[in-house]
């Protein structure tokens, strides 16, 4: 599977090259290179495709956790009972239609849980941040057959989804969907997917849709429109939000503060936060509540959304200097973000307390990751989110988001194998948001978005992966001499992968005269490596041994330890194939010795794994064998698949040779 990985990973290389081949149009030559590129790309696909075989679902048939809501609701006994009647009667589209905090998400989820029993299963997904039908087919096949699908083709994907979803009866639960229709009013070509595709999933699925202003567009909808809640649930959700102080406030007071704010229910509990955290006499608070709603407007609240509108700034007041920079620096997520992206952002050494407070004025929302209990992601309401948002400091705010996008690349970029599950799932829940990030710094992205790309890689998310890499080639300029050479260097590695040892190394030979021309020593030195490699596959090892020693005087010259280690290494192996071990062991401890100086975790695994059959073969079997599991036991720790798998083998047959 780590050729796949490789196959995968860089196909958006291809893709990249045709694009720019394609610009230029200036000779035969190029559209020979672009027909050569296309059917390149083909056969990749069709690997893809036939390395992969459906398997069957293994993902909790009730997850919800997608979807931003709170944990009570009040007031929705009817609408409760009316919309699963509809459900119940066979009405598989029902789009909830209502301004934005009126409670559509919760209803949703409410509903959800009432009929789950009829279902095989129930799933939802919020469009906040990605409106594409690959992204949602993505996330839906997760559910449907778990990581596993990461390994299928675009194609094949698809095919294994609509083929479960018409073999059983689903109800998936689509919020936020106005952004869809808002990208496809933008004719984005990903959100037009998604509307053709969810008019013709299978009969036996179940939408139900929450949108502001409009409709879903989806075939044979049935709209139910969701309006305010009653006087009295609305107190209650004031009341909620006081929890044990309710005590202190006359109820008939909390009733007339209801009534200015429309019985909005994200108005009132915006509201009830206010009044449980002000330190003043609760009549107090109360008259200071009702003069500031008033005051707002210059009279009485007269619309629901100005409603929201006051209520949400008579919260902001309330804040401190902190708690105000730090609901401004996280408006730029329209995702979930960690406590350390904000601090980050904010520029705090502490949030948490800060989120605390912010949590605690309903301002903000904590919830754990489902199946990672050790991760917490905050989400902020996408109307109050908006509203901040449009009065934000944008600018300084996108700045921040691409350093931290940065610096989630860079430190990526140190590891190929992240051992840190939890990191992994906190990056993945705030993917779209670092990708923004990324395109925000237009050409400084490209490398931030390709580190993410092999993190995901890594981890056998492939899709994951192909997208990031697309992503980051998009941010290469035409004209980017180095990008397109790297981008031949990386093809290079897939046809040296699959055993074309003549396309790889010409490949190889056009990313070197780029890197020549450019005089880009580091890309030459690495390039240099790769050559030699080939040089060794096809037998010429004086020639392999000449390529890696110019890429170490390249290497020793930047100061780069790494490419020295991974060139001694190689010539270890050189000695090794002419018999003469004291050699090869000698060049393998050198490298080792780097890899422990730098303390790459991965190379000092495979040093392990090497030099172990080296000395079993040298008559020190014990030793030999100690060093192999040693070798397992870091690629097992650090999650190097394919890596885990060699040691494995290694210690069959060493052990079976005792």
């Amino acid at each position: 599977m780590g050729a796949l990985a490789i196959i995968i990973g860089v196909a958006a290389v291809i893709i990249a090259i045709v694009i720019y081949l394609l610009q230029k149009k200036k000779s035969e030559k190029t559209h020979r290179i672009v027909e050569e590129s296309k059917k390149e790309l083909d056969a990749i696909k069709s690997k893809i495709e036939a390395s992969f075989e459906i398997q069957t679902i293994i993902t909790p048939k009730f997850d919800l956790s997608e979807i931003f809501h709170p944990t009570l609701i009040r007031g929705r006994t009817t609408e409760l009972g009316e919309i699963t009647g509809l459900l119940n009667s066979g009405e598989r589209v029902i789009t909830l239609l209502g301004m934005g905090g009126i409670g559509k998400s919760v209803l949703a989820c409410l509903v959800a849980n009432q009929v789950k029993d009829n279902f095989a299963a129930v799933w939802g997904f919020s469009f906040k941040t990605d409106t594409s039908l690959d992204g949602f087919l993505k996330k839906l096949g997760i559910h449907l057959f778990g990581g596993q699908i990461q390994q299928a083709g675009e194609g094949q994907l698809r095919a294994a989804v609509d083929a479960k979803l018409s073999s059983g009866k689903y109800l998936l639960i689509l919020d936020n969907y106005e952004s869809v229709l808002q990208a496809q009013d933008r004719k984005e070509p990903g959100a037009i997917a998604l509307g053709a595709y969810l008019n013709t999933v299978g009969l036996q699925t179940n939408l139900l849709v929450t949108t502001r202003e409009k409709p879903s567009r989806i075939s044979k909808e049935h709209v139910f429109k969701i309006g305010v809640v009653r006087r009295g649930s609305a107190m209650l959700i004031i009341e909620d939000e006081l929890s044990d102080k309710k005590e202190l406030f006359a109820a008939d007071k909390l009733d007339k503060i209801a009534e200015k704010l429309l019985d909005h229910p994200l108005a009132c509990r915006l509201v009830g936060g206010y009044l449980a955290e002000i330190k003043i006499d609760p009549n107090q608070a109360i008259e200071k509540v009702r003069e500031f709603l008033l005051k707002a407007t210059g009279k009485a609240t007269d619309d629901h959304l100005t409603s929201f509108d006051n209520s949400l700034a008579l919260s902001l007041e309330a804040l401190s200097a902190d708690e105000r920079r730090l609901i401004e620096a996280v408006s730029i997520f329209q995702g979930p973000f960690t406590a350390e992206a904000a601090g980050f952002i904010a520029e705090f050494d502490e949030s948490i307390p800060v989120l605390d407070r912010l949590s605690r004025r309903s301002l903000v929302e904590c919830r754990e990751v489902p199946h990672y209990p050790k991760v917490e992601v905050y989400t902020i309401h996408a109307l109050i989110r908006e509203t901040i948002w449009e009065k934000a400091d944008q600018k300084r705010w996108l700045q921040k988001l691409s350093q931290y996008t940065l610096l989630i690349g860079s430190d990526i970029s140190a590891q190929r194998y992240v051992s840190d599950i939890d990191f992994l799932v906190s990056v993945q829940q705030m993917l779209p948001d670092l990708v923004r990030g990324a395109r925000n710094m237009g050409e400084g992205g490209t490398a931030a978005l390709h580190n993410l790309g092999i993190l995901f890689e890594g981890q056998g998310d492939y899709l994951t992966a192909l997208r990031l890499f697309e992503e980051s080639m998009k941010l290469e300029p035409p004209d980017n001499k180095k990008g397109i050479a790297q981008s031949f260097h990386q093809i290079g590695m897939i046809h040296h992968d699959r055993g074309n040892l003549d396309s790889a190394l010409k490949q190889y030979q056009q990313a070197q005269e780029i890197f020549d021309e450019l005089g880009a020593k580091r890309e030459q030195a690495a390039v240099l490596h790769q050559i030699g490699r080939i040089h060794e596959l096809r037998g010429d090892l004086d020639a392999a041994l000449k390529q890696y020693q110019q890429s170490i005087k390249i290497e020793k010259e930047l100061g780069n330890k790494a490419g020295v280690a991974q060139s001694l290494h190689q010539i270890g192996m050189i000695h090794q194939d002419r018999g003469d071990l004291d050699a090869a062991l000698e060049h393998y401890q050198q490298s080792l010795e780097i890899e422990i100086s730098l303390g790459n975790q991965l190379g000092i695994g495979q040093s392990y794994d090497t030099i172990g059959p080296l000395l079993f073969e040298m008559g020190k079997k014990d030793e030999g064998l100690k060093l192999v599991q040693q070798a397992l036991e870091i690629f097992e720790r650090i999650g190097a698949k394919p890596n885990v798998e060699r040691a494995q083998h290694n210690l069959e047959i060493l052990r079976g040779m005792l």
